[in-house]
């Protein structure tokens, strides 16, 4: 009884003050760049048409509003992005494919379309109307849907003249 007391309180320690270390090998190539044991996966390539509404052997796919999702699954990577028949984004180098792709304006006519590559490069492109190209764009993401632009009515009752845009990584203060 006393030593599962004592290993109990043990195993309490290691898990809350251990600290534990990932450890992900990392192999240098001629180069001299970095490149980790994920991206020398062979991926097989494949086109996303972003019209797409379900998930599909390649691909998952999760709606949010008007923010959709696409994440390539287990050995497959998208090498080209289209929308219909019209070319947003392509690749033929096997270090570009990309493992997800966001789609912020799915129903609006403006769109944007995040594309996040192998090597976790984000590449964006953007649509400003129906019928209007699309573009590189270098400007900032919209929110995923839960932030109202300036002088809209939020749920709480309250409308504001300012913005409450989120910016990933950015920490939130509030007061309180």
């Amino acid at each position: 009884m006393k030593i599962y007391r004592i290993s109990k309180y043990i195993l309490v320690y290691l898990l809350a003050r251990g600290h534990w270390n990932i450890v992900l090998p990392v192999r240098t190539d001629l180069n001299g760049t970095a490149t980790t044991q994920a991206e020398n996966v062979k991926k097989t390539p494949f086109e996303l048409d972003i019209k797409k509404n379900s998930a599909t052997n390649e691909f998952d796919h999760k709606k949010n509003g008007n923010v959709v999702t696409f994440t390539a699954k287990d050995n497959y990577a998208f090498n080209a992005v289209k929308q219909d028949n019209k070319e947003i984004w392509k690749t033929n180098k096997v270090s570009e494919y990309a493992t997800k792709v966001v789609l912020h304006g799915k129903g609006k006519k403006e769109k944007i379309v995040a594309i996040t590559l192998l090597n976790g490069t984000k590449k964006s492109y953007k649509k400003d109307g129906k019928g209007k190209p699309w573009n590189e764009y270098t400007g900032p993401l919209p929110s995923s849907g839960n932030a109202k632009s300036s002088n809209s009515s939020y749920a709480d009752g309250v409308t504001g003249g300012y913005s409450r845009d989120y910016t990933p990584g950015a920490t939130l203060f509030t007061d309180g």
